[in-house]
């Protein structure tokens, strides 16, 4: 029987199937709507919209989703209710402030950014509000039903990206639709958490403080993951177009964005897959059951591997003819960008899961140290490589700041808390993904020209790399067996 975390994990890849698919037919209108220069305009107002919402979230999302677990590990339910409107309600007032601050800005500021930063700000509070609502559902390993809506959003969402197309609304009706998802979450999830309160759940009914002990556990562990946060934004969420918007070509931005777009659209479905575990973790670690961490943490790192694998080794041989079919050949130059990014999705996925794993044990201060050590090395690189290479050195950066973060990441957990990674299971999935993702769509795409090619690599491809883990037996690839000896964990 599948555990807990892989079918929580599982629900929530379904849910960002739905949004990579929406990603995928969405980026495909608004890339042949758009000159790349405009795509790279495009491509910039969505990064600063993440960005403010980041800034009007930071790491509490994660911080409610990881304290509430533990709470519930516990047996204090009502505590971590309690907790979860609290934050809830605060994180709407700030993000009110900040919506405020960008209307402002959209006035003072140059008339050609007004139209953005109004579209931008009209969708801040429900855009943050949507994923603060998801960390209480996620913190209460109830990840269904979040699922389901995410599926209704997503339909939604590219149904509004192709009014916008039609009714010729420009860039900033994409960017309203491309962020319409955010909206749709957190008025289904309000609707949901209402209804669960009404069930006599674990949610009261009336507004409550949590208890000193709580809020100081609460902000203990907020204000270094606020600090990660940040690293993180660096590391991980496109930097790279800060840099390239003011040391590059806004048509080098939209080149990145659409090499960025493909690798997150797998990336984030394979951190979809391994979330279900940090919940798990939390409650794990809150019950004090390091026998089950270590064993839920190798689970974790086969699941990530077997979905990068494959994906990795297929974008490099099939990219070229992936993005000629889906955005046409003006965006030929986006094909070394994109197959350079791939390239770090096994490693992008397996820290993913390393960075959960070290979160959910108590190692946040870790992330903060590596997080600042990360974010040096990050800009350096896109310094010294975007001004003379473009998109190009761009990805080139974010790769190697992946590699060595893992790597970093590894040793670390190894050394501290004696979890090892499964290097067998590992291995046996690096071989079989070699040949089915790397070897039969290289000979396929050889032969056969165009889309119809393109179709067949990838069903010879992923067929034969299925039958290849169904012979090798997947209870064995995610078997825990090479477990490391029980040893009291290192401290932070």
């Amino acid at each position: 029987m599948k555990s807990l975390a892989i079918r929580n994990g599982l629900w929530n890849a379904l849910s960002n199937v739905a949004g990579g698919l929406s990603a995928i037919l969405g980026s495909i209108i608004i890339v042949r709507s758009l000159d790349p220069e405009s795509y790279g305009t495009f491509s910039y107002y969505m990064w600063l919209a993440s960005m403010l919402i980041t800034l009007g979230t930071l790491a509490f999302p994660t911080s409610l989703t990881k304290v509430t677990a533990e709470l519930i590990g516990k047996d204090e339910a009502s505590e971590a209710s309690a907790l979860s409107r609290s934050v809830v309600l605060g994180l709407v007032l700030l993000n009110l402030l900040i919506a405020g601050s960008v209307i402002l800005w959209a006035f003072l500021g140059s008339p050609e950014r007004q139209p953005y930063l109004l579209v931008i700000a009209a969708l801040i509070v429900p855009s943050a509000a949507a994923g603060i609502l998801l960390s209480v559902f996620w913190g209460q390993e109830r990840y269904r039903p979040v699922s389901i809506l995410y599926v209704v959003a997503s339909s939604v969402q590219i149904i509004l990206i192709v009014l916008a197309f039609q009714m010729d609304l420009g860039i900033q009706g994409f960017i309203a639709a491309s962020l319409s998802a955010n909206v749709i979450q957190s008025i289904g999830l309000t609707i949901l958490i209402t209804i669960r309160g009404e069930q006599g759940t674990s949610t009261p009914r009336s507004f409550s403080l949590p208890q000193r002990g709580t809020i100081r556990h609460f902000a203990a562990f907020t204000t270094p993951a606020t600090l990660v946060q940040i690293f993180a934004v660096i590391v991980w969420e496109r930097s790279e177009i800060f840099f390239l918007e003011r040391l590059s070509t806004i048509e080098q931005v939209g080149i990145y964005g659409v090499a960025y777009t493909m690798f997150t659209m797998t990336m984030y479905l394979g951190w979809a897959l391994v979330n279900g575990f940090y919940p798990a973790l939390s409650r794990d670690y809150g019950a004090g059951r390091w026998d089950a961490i270590r064993e839920k943490f190798q689970q974790a790192i086969s699941v990530a591997t077997l979905y990068a694998v494959p994906l990795t080794f297929g974008a490099i041989v099939c990219m070229e003819r992936i993005i000629v079919t889906l955005y046409g050949e003006k965006m030929l130059p986006a094909v070394p960008v994109a197959q350079i990014l791939m390239a770090g999705l096994t490693t992008a996925v397996i820290a993913s899961v390393l960075g959960i794993s070290v979160t959910a044990v108590g190692g946040i201060w870790t992330h903060v140290r590596l997080g600042f050590l990360m974010s040096i090395i990050n800009i350096v690189l896109s310094l010294v490589l975007i001004p003379p290479f473009g998109a190009i050195g761009a990805a080139i950066g974010n790769t190697v700041s992946q590699a060595i973060h893992v790597v970093i990441l590894a040793v670390l957990v190894r050394h501290r808390y004696s979890m090892r990674l499964p290097y067998l299971q590992m291995a046996r999935i690096i071989g079989a993904g070699m040949v089915s993702g790397l070897m039969i769509p290289l000979i396929v795409l050889s032969q056969i020209p165009g889309a119809f090619g393109l179709l067949l690599a990838v069903a010879t491809g992923g067929a034969s790399y299925a039958a290849a883990i169904w012979l090798q037996g997947l209870d064995q690839l995610l078997s825990t067996s090479e477990l490391a000896p029980q040893s009291q964990p290192v401290g932070d």
